[in-house]
């Protein structure tokens, strides 16, 4: 398992969703904003879960703060274009306000 710890803004509004089992979740991303070598602004698109109740409302440009069990897989579009996942399922998150 890794662990990962990041800050960011919402891009979109969450999404309320039902799992297989019939439990509801919330799904959304989250940007950070980083720095790569060459000093370019870089932003990482995280997709986060959160089986946390009284996030439902999570909104764009919202900044969060989140704790989670980082997974990561590579993916190709229907165009051809292999597209890296990272999928964070949210073990702790706090609105900064």
């Amino acid at each position: 398992m890794e662990v990962i710890t990041i800050s960011g803004c919402l891009p979109d509004d969450c999404e309320v969703c039902t799992d297989k089992r019939g439990n509801s979740f919330v799904r959304f991303k989250v940007s950070c904003k980083n720095k790569d070598y060459d000093g370019k602004t870089v932003y990482h698109v995280y997709r986060c879960y959160c089986y946390y109740a009284g996030f439902e409302d999570l909104r764009r440009g919202e900044k969060v703060y989140i704790v989670g069990d980082l997974s990561y897989y590579l993916r190709e579009d229907k165009n051809g274009k292999t597209w890296l996942n990272m999928d964070v399922y949210v073990r702790h998150i706090d609105r900064n306000t």
